[in-house]
């Protein structure tokens, strides 16, 4: 894991792009010799696993930062399927099973908010999160927020009921 000084994670994701591109250069020499299993499996263990590594902290950059990454992936998928460049990836990932870029982020972030939801939060979570039933015994007021619509009125928003 490469970590800039501002966070930025820019260092990580160039290396990760070289890595799965790497990785799309071998699977189009041997995909010709492996069967879809195989090839699933190595996707699994070459790309999958450094794409998940630590997702929860990268994976939240912005759309721009991850746009060459995507490319590569999508570039990895194409060469699972001996698909063309204009063909609908949608439709392969659902037929793969297997997730896009954002969608690995957004899983690995589920997997955490459910951990801490169930009370068996990872151990790197574990000490600068206090639930706030342990800080006071006084129940908490829930928070209003404001909206303002387009014609000029404000809407009340209760975020224990609308969000």
């Amino acid at each position: 894991m490469y970590i800039d000084d501002k966070l930025t994670w820019s260092d990580h994701i160039t290396n990760l792009e070289k890595t799965i591109s790497r990785s799309v250069g071998i699977f189009y020499r041997i995909r010709h010799y492996l069967n879809e299993r195989l090839l699933k499996s190595l996707y699994f263990s070459i790309v999958y696993s450094h794409l998940q590594y630590a997702t929860g902290a990268w994976g939240g950059v912005g759309k721009t930062s991850l746009r060459r990454l995507n490319v590569l992936h999508n570039k990895m998928i194409r060469a699972m399927t001996y698909i063309s460049f204009r063909s609908k990836l949608d439709p392969l990932y659902k037929y793969l099973n297997l997730l896009k870029v954002d969608d690995i982020y957004k899983l690995e972030i589920g997997k955490i908010m459910h951990e801490m939801h169930a009370g068996i939060p990872p151990d790197n979570f574990k000490q600068p999160f206090t639930p706030l039933n342990q800080i006071h015994s006084y129940p908490m007021q829930p928070v209003v927020l404001h909206e303002e619509r387009s014609f000029g009125k404000q809407q009340k928003i209760n975020t224990e009921k609308d969000l």
